[in-house]
């Protein structure tokens, strides 16, 4: 079968956030597989990306990329990030602002 590769790069706009990705294979109702653990990045770190490629004979699932503003809620901020789907052509940027 083909290879099933997400990709993703952010950037983040002002102070620090919590990112982590995480899969749970269809069929799978609870117990997410850790693909990135949590970690604070800063914004000096620079853009983050990366990419997770769907394990050999996994049918699909769900991929959860999760931004969490928790240490600092009462200060908004703005992420810009882009997301490439298997089988996609082309990529959308897209900008989440938290606070909005």
């Amino acid at each position: 079968g083909s290879v099933a590769t997400v990709e993703w790069d952010w950037s983040l706009d002002g102070k620090d956030i919590d990112f982590s990705v995480a899969f749970t294979p269809a069929g799978r109702v609870t117990a997410r597989d850790a693909v990135v653990p949590e970690h604070c990045y800063l914004t000096s770190d620079g853009p983050c990306d990366g990419q997770y490629t769907l394990p050999a004979g996994c049918d699909g699932g769900q991929l959860i990329l999760t931004w969490s503003n928790y240490r600092s809620y009462m200060r908004s901020k703005a992420i810009s990030y882009r997301v490439v789907l298997p089988g996609s052509d082309n990529t959308v940027p897209k900008a989440f602002v938290e606070g909005d």
